[in-house]
């Protein structure tokens, strides 16, 4: 039986631009499911491979990723990234992705990888001196003629020099460049645009922070009323409490009827001003024999005596509050 031929096995390139296209795909879904984490894993397992033709879009992927996670708030960059979360972030923010592009690139990248890195640092980018330098010694790498020289010379004008807000370098930069006429009017004009709307959105921002002052003054005004009002109303409770307890006390202690009750009391200490012990010797006095009926008539004098003051104490009264009576009439007739 004639043995089958032997198919030739791949060359090694092949199996290797295989193996990145699909981590390139893997990454790609994670990135699109915003799985920062695992797509940023992945793509480190893909830079680990010889990457061919495919190394430009896999960097430019773990760009776009980085980039990415630059939005992510503390919170959302613990919960993906764990520890590592601030390292990752620091790549982008700090300069060191740059490092990185050029040891990738054996320090030559390609324009795409770098425009976007140049975007992505003027986003992100803490020290837009950094960015200055590093565009700067970029463009000093290429030839002037180049289309690449040119669309760097763009980038570096209209979104570096306003980044570090060096306007009028800007419009020095291009009045001095080597670009068609119609090229610097149009660059001059969007510089013009990019800095009219900085400052609208600069005055839109002091007006919005003016308008939160504005409203929290007025909502500590509005709490501190609520609260004296508050307090006002706890005040005029208690007064209205002591209002009503008020009139039973002023009644009692009115001073026609403190009069009154004084003269009553008056009345019956006098009724009954004769001490019982002089009573009593009065009536040891008169226990001699044959003298009962002396005794009788000076007992029953005595209770009379008593009897009369008192009946005198409260006629006193009875036409004192008659007269009262008499003086309040004649006054709400005047009235």
């Amino acid at each position: 039986m004639p043995s089958l031929p032997v198919l030739p096995s791949k060359p090694a390139s092949l199996r290797n631009d295989s193996a990145v296209q699909a981590l390139y795909t893997k990454a790609t879904h994670e990135y699109l499911d915003r799985d920062f984490a695992s797509a940023v894993a992945t793509l480190r397992t893909a830079h680990q491979q010889p990457q061919g033709k495919y190394a430009r879009k896999v960097w430019l992927l773990y760009m776009a990723v980085l980039d990415s996670t630059c939005s992510l708030d503390a919170s959302g960059l613990k919960d993906q990234f764990g520890r590592e979360g601030s390292s990752v972030q620091a790549r982008l923010q700090e300069g060191t992705l740059w490092d990185e592009t050029y040891a990738r690139f054996d320090g030559k990248p390609p324009f795409d990888v770098m425009a976007s890195l140049i975007m992505s640092s003027v986003r992100h980018l803490q020290d837009p001196t950094q960015l200055q330098r590093r565009v700067e010694d970029y463009l000093s790498t290429l030839e002037p003629e180049t289309s690449a020289y040119e669309q760097t010379m763009e980038l570096y004008a209209l979104h570096v020099l306003p980044k570090c807000k060096e306007w009028d370098y800007a419009l020095e930069y291009i009045a001095s460049s080597d670009i068609a006429q119609e090229k610097k009017d149009a660059w001059t004009q969007a510089i013009g645009d990019i800095q009219d709307a900085e400052v609208s959105a600069s005055v839109a921002a002091l007006r919005e922070e003016e308008e939160r002052v504005r409203l929290e003054k007025e909502e500590r005004r509005r709490r501190k009323k609520r609260k004296g009002a508050s307090t006002a109303g706890s005040s005029n409770k208690g007064r209205s409490a002591s209002t009503t307890t008020e009139p039973a006390a002023t009644a009692a202690t009115r001073p026609e009827d403190a009069d009154d009750e004084t003269s009553v009391t008056q009345d019956k200490a006098r009724a009954a001003a004769i001490p019982v012990s002089a009573v009593r010797r009065l009536l040891d006095r008169l226990a001699l024999p044959n003298m009962r009926l002396l005794r009788a008539v000076m007992l029953l004098l005595l209770v009379l005596a008593a009897c009369l003051r008192f009946l005198r104490g409260r006629s006193l009264l009875l036409l004192r509050k008659i007269w009262q009576t008499l003086e309040m009439a004649v006054k709400v007739s005047y009235i």
